[in-house]
């Protein structure tokens, strides 16, 4: 497990320098030598997320996020429910879909069950309801169906 810190750290400057293509190559390597690698996983994600839009991938970073807090049990971690929620709405910049905002939304929310409220998760979820608001509002406007899909306004 020491090298595997080491390694860790090594990966995350590359990441801190900048480098999120770097860093991809690297963290997947690790990914696929320590597949348990909780560190590995979501450092892979954020370097996804760090990625331009056309060279993300956005749905792997999703997987990737989800694993990172599945080993070496299922934690209850805010820091990884924010991490999912960002690649959700990651995803859903891919996609158009306004679903993927609003369940970045409930996701980012559930932070609250597991720790004391703080102003980081009510800011990620006011990001994503914003983001599937003017999703709603786009494909609205271009005439595209919406069957099914209602925007929520608050009184």
């Amino acid at each position: 497990p020491k090298p595997m810190r080491l390694r860790s750290l090594a990966l995350l400057t590359f990441y801190a320098a900048g480098d999120p293509r770097a860093a991809r190559t690297r963290l997947e390597r690790a990914a696929s030598l320590y597949p348990r690698s909780w560190r590995a996983r979501r450092y892979l994600a954020m370097a996804e997320l760090a990625l331009p839009r056309t060279e993300a991938r956005s749905v792997l970073a999703l997987v990737h996020a989800e694993l990172g807090g599945m080993y070496p049990v299922p934690v209850a971690d805010p820091f990884v429910r924010l991490l999912v929620a960002e690649c959700m709405a990651a995803v859903g910049d891919q996609t158009g879909d306004a679903a993927w905002y609003r369940d970045a939304e409930r996701e980012a929310l559930s932070c609250l069950e597991i720790a004391q409220p703080k102003g980081l998760v009510y800011v990620t979820a006011a990001r994503m309801r914003a983001k599937a608001s003017s999703t709603i509002s786009s494909v609205s406007g271009r005439g595209i169906s919406t069957a099914g899909v209602t925007p929520k306004r608050r009184p």
